[in-house]
């Protein structure tokens, strides 16, 4: 009777342990799969780099856009032109620049103001409003390490440095 409870024991932890494994796995870096990593999960090494941006991200990113600003037909292939050929400019860029953090920001910049006026030409003041106020939410979500700070205002927060 004793063999009997410490096998049927052994075997519930093992099938536990079993079921474990697929969670044990992903080491707490995101939802990604071998070919879409997740947060986390960068191209390359170091700390902080993103993986790389798809033409289907981007396309899915215009989709949410069309719903969360209620786009026309026309509005959102406006939108989605425009965003596949700044993807094209930016993967040359990137590739040409790689290594060259100050030189990508200014480029970066560059693009974020350059996608406020296509967005302001083709959207509604309504939507634009709307696209602004997404735009400062989506900011104030990101991690605060990611979030240029003004110097002599980051807090420790209780970190250990």
């Amino acid at each position: 009777m004793r063999t009997f409870r410490e096998i049927r024991t052994l075997a519930v932890a093992f099938v536990i342990a079993i079921a474990a494994l697929p969670a044990a796995g992903q080491g707490g870096q995101g939802t990604g799969s071998p070919d879409r990593p997740g947060v986390g999960q960068g191209q390359g090494p170091g700390r902080g780099q993103e993986r790389q941006w798809t033409e289907e991200d981007v396309k899915q990113r215009t989709k949410r856009q069309t719903e969360a600003l209620n786009l026309s037909k026309e509005q959102e292939k406006q939108i989605l032109d425009y965003e596949l050929e700044q993807y094209k400019k930016n993967q040359g860029e990137m590739q040409k620049n790689q290594g060259d953090r100050e030189k990508m920001r200014e480029i970066m910049t560059k693009q974020r103001e350059a996608r406020d006026v296509k967005y302001k030409q083709v959207l509604t003041e309504e939507q634009y409003t709307q696209y602004k106020k997404n735009q400062g939410e989506r900011m104030q979500s990101r991690p605060s390490q990611e979030r240029p700070q003004p110097q002599g205002t980051r807090t420790d927060r209780g970190r250990n440095r």
